[in-house]
């Protein structure tokens, strides 16, 4: 995508986060990945392929009792957590940043990390860390906007990293000095139309970069140095549009290969990423499907929205019938049940699922969620 060198008139605007004052650059780039609000056109020209959006409702599950949804209110994302079921939820949402174009966050035992999507006339992302599960933010400036995925950012052991919209997707880490870049898009395919989308630790070492791009271009990238360096792999081939993140643990992972026949094809590693296999095909509406995963149960969005049950790890699958409408996200807490998310005309909806995929059960979150969107970003 090419880069306009002119730029709008930039202004300043303070970010204030209990008691931390920074400031975050915020202004108007034509022909960029980062919409601005004159601009109509970007949306309607985007590809199919494009990892699942951070804008839309999603779930980041840490049991079956326990998590984390990226939730729309109004015009903004919000920050919720339970402790219960969803059966009670608390607001976490810094405040002072405009979360209108959605959240990209990630965890470990010790810190939660939540980047800000660029939004409006947003174009530097603020980034922001908490040690105390989201009651307390401490505030970073990004050198440029997130790439509009929910896998902008990742912890490589205690190290925070992010990608970024720059140059086809640059991969940088938190450093004492500010940011250092590791990689980039046209540093590991130089002249390639290669877009990476998210990044993803099994450990301080061991990571992967996954993006989108023409069929022929390598679209995931692993390293085990700590992103010294990265080399694609090669089990998944060349016919992909897309790869989404992978989902896993420890030395187990699944990484779905989008098609451009309108299938996917889940590849999966027991070592770690040392070596994939890459299993059948599974028909899909089109472009990136929500999916989510719990150890070797996987769940996709499949062919005419039906939802397709996976229990080893995507070697097989199961028509499990027609999931409700506008499905944002899937997932799985334990066999045969989990949660899953829609974005509909209405607004947002959450449901618990169970019977393996077969039953669908609305969850209604407390009336005061749809208020958040009046105080988000103020």
């Amino acid at each position: 995508m090419s880069r306009s060198r002119q730029r709008a008139r930039s202004a300043r605007m303070l970010f204030v986060e209990r008691g931390v004052l920074s400031t975050v650059v915020v202004g108007c780039l034509a022909s960029t990945v980062i919409s601005c609000s004159s601009s109509s056109s970007s949306a309607s020209s985007a590809p199919s392929y494009l990892p699942p959006s951070a804008s839309t409702p999603w779930l980041l599950m840490t049991s079956g009792s326990s998590g984390y949804a990226i939730w729309r209110s109004g015009a903004a994302s919000v920050l919720l957590h339970t402790d219960s079921q969803w059966k009670s939820v608390e607001n976490l949402t810094p405040v002072a940043v405009p979360t209108g174009g959605g959240l990209a966050v990630t965890l470990d035992s010790a810190e939660l990390v939540a980047g800000i999507e660029p939004y409006d006339r947003l174009t530097s992302s603020p980034l922001l860390t908490s040690a105390d599960a989201g009651h307390h933010w401490s505030p970073v400036e990004l050198p440029a906007g997130l790439v509009n995925s929910r896998g902008a950012v990742g912890l490589a052991g205690a190290t925070v990293t992010a990608v970024t919209v720059t140059d086809g997707g640059t991969l940088v880490r938190r450093v004492r000095s500010g940011w250092s870049t590791i990689t980039s898009a046209r540093r590991l395919r130089p002249g390639s139309a290669l877009n990476l989308d998210s990044i993803t630790w099994a450990n301080a070492n061991v990571g992967w970069l996954t993006g989108h791009g023409p069929a022929g271009t390598d679209l995931a990238f692993t390293t085990s140095d700590g992103g010294r360096s990265w080399s694609p792999i090669a089990e998944l081939g060349h016919s992909a549009l897309a790869v989404l993140a992978p989902c896993g643990s420890g030395k187990s992972w699944e990484m779905p290969v989008a098609n451009a026949d309108q299938s996917v094809r889940v590849a999966r590693t027991v070592d770690g990423g040392r070596s994939w296999t890459v299993g059948p095909p599974l028909r899909i509406d089109k472009g990136s499907p929500p999916w989510g995963c719990h150890g070797v149960e996987i769940w996709m969005l499949g062919e005419h929205a039906h939802l397709e049950v996976s229990s080893d790890a995507g070697a097989s699958w199961a028509d499990e019938g027609a999931a409700p409408n506008e499905i944002s996200d899937l997932a799985p807490t334990s066999e045969g049940e989990g949660y899953a998310t829609a974005m509909r005309a209405s607004g947002a909806a959450l449901y618990a699922v169970s019977s393996s995929g077969a039953r669908f059960t609305q969850i209604e979150l407390p009336s005061w969620v749809a208020q958040l969107a009046g105080n988000a970003g103020s």
